[in-house]
């Protein structure tokens, strides 16, 4: 997985160098290795290629967390729309979803800015929070950190459910577990 800590790149490479999938589901950057530019050998380096728009990365999030998953068997597939919970086809077991009501695209960056790239960023943090009438509520928020941008906060995504405190926060684990934070 590629990192980046104070604008220096890191990555893994295993034993022969190949570059190492990441182990993060929703990458929010693109990296290829590094040719010499005479002889086009790989290097050993990775350089960053470009940040995922808010678009790309907010629909591999959602894509992961529209799921019905069997804790016991691992069985797993698409969720169908309003079923967030029903007996597994395999074991019978009760499977588990993360969407009931919605998980939409962040509604605070400019319109249009679901295209741009995601950029540097200090920290991408994710919560829940009750409901002001209803529900609670499930952010996927990204804090940037230098510049005048510096302490500004995109929202990525917005969840809300109606299946409790615990079912809010488990969601919001998710998110964090599929952003690798």
């Amino acid at each position: 997985m590629a990192t980046t800590t104070d604008n220096h790149a890191f990555a893994n490479l295993n034993a022969i160098g190949e570059d190492v999938p990441p182990d993060v589901p929703v990458p929010l950057d693109v990296w290829a290795r590094e040719l010499d530019p005479t002889t086009k050998e790989p290097t050993g380096y990775l350089r960053r290629r470009r940040w995922r728009t808010y678009r790309e990365a907010f629909r591999d999030l959602h894509n992961a967390l529209d799921r019905i998953d069997c804790p016991k068997c691992g069985w797993s597939d698409k969720q169908e729309v309003g079923v967030h919970c029903k007996p597994c086809p395999k074991c019978g077991e009760e499977t588990e979803g993360f969407l009931d009501e919605y998980f939409s695209p962040g509604h605070d960056y400019p319109r249009g800015a679901e295209n741009q790239p995601i950029g540097n960023f200090w920290r991408i943090i994710c919560y829940a929070v009750t409901g002001g009438s209803e529900g609670h509520y499930v952010h996927v928020e990204i804090v940037r950190e230098r510049g005048e941008d510096a302490n500004r906060i995109d929202c990525l995504a917005l969840g809300k459910t109606f299946r409790g405190w615990d079912h809010a926060w488990a969601m919001a684990k998710r998110c964090a577990e599929l952003l690798g934070v």
